[in-house]
């Protein structure tokens, strides 16, 4: 199946024949750096990973979606960022709100799918403040290493866009009868 952004052969690579995993859904977006510069990007959802694909040198970098810890919203715009459970993140300006919703409601459903067990938290925050809550570069000369996890606070989080684990849905049900 071709999709509108990606060619036949661009699902042929990711998605062959003989795999399990499948396509969900592509969204163009604006990939932000640690140092705020942006390169258009697309990004696509399978039932497994997170794919961002750099069209113009065919580079594509995949995350698995049981890697992510919390996600954290710009409140009123189309900006958002993925912390994942290796102290990296992923921050992403979607084009519109109806491929952030989308995009947004298709990870949490697959994140449920396969981590039922863990909570997903998700926070909104004042979009000037985004790049507040992204890990922050070792300062020591090394690579790819940060210095440490910057939730946000739970004043921040949008509890009834959260992904619960059974057991906490159950507990809040038998707490609220």
């Amino acid at each position: 199946m071709e999709d509108e952004l990606l060619s036949q052969a661009d699902m042929d690579r990711l998605f062959p024949d003989d795999g399990d995993e499948c396509h969900l859904i592509s969204v163009v977006c604006k990939k932000v750096s640690l140092f705020n510069t942006s390169a258009d990007k697309i990004c696509v959802l399978s039932t497994e990973k997170i794919y961002i694909i750099d069209k113009k040198n065919a580079d594509i970098k995949p995350i698995k979606i049981d890697q992510l810890k919390y996600i954290v919203k710009g409140n009123g715009n189309t900006s958002v960022l993925l912390y994942f459970i290796t102290e990296t993140d992923l921050l992403l300006q979607m084009n519109n709100q109806k491929d952030l919703a989308d995009f947004l409601d298709m990870l949490k459903m697959r994140y449920h799918n396969i981590c039922p067990k863990i909570h997903l938290k998700v926070f909104g925050v004042p979009p000037a403040t985004m790049r507040d809550y992204r890990p922050m570069a070792n300062t020591k000369g090394k690579k790819n290493v940060f210095a440490f996890d910057n939730e946000p606070a739970s004043i921040y989080r949008l509890k009834k866009e959260e992904i619960s684990t059974q057991k906490e849905v159950e507990l809040e049900k038998t707490d609220g009868s």
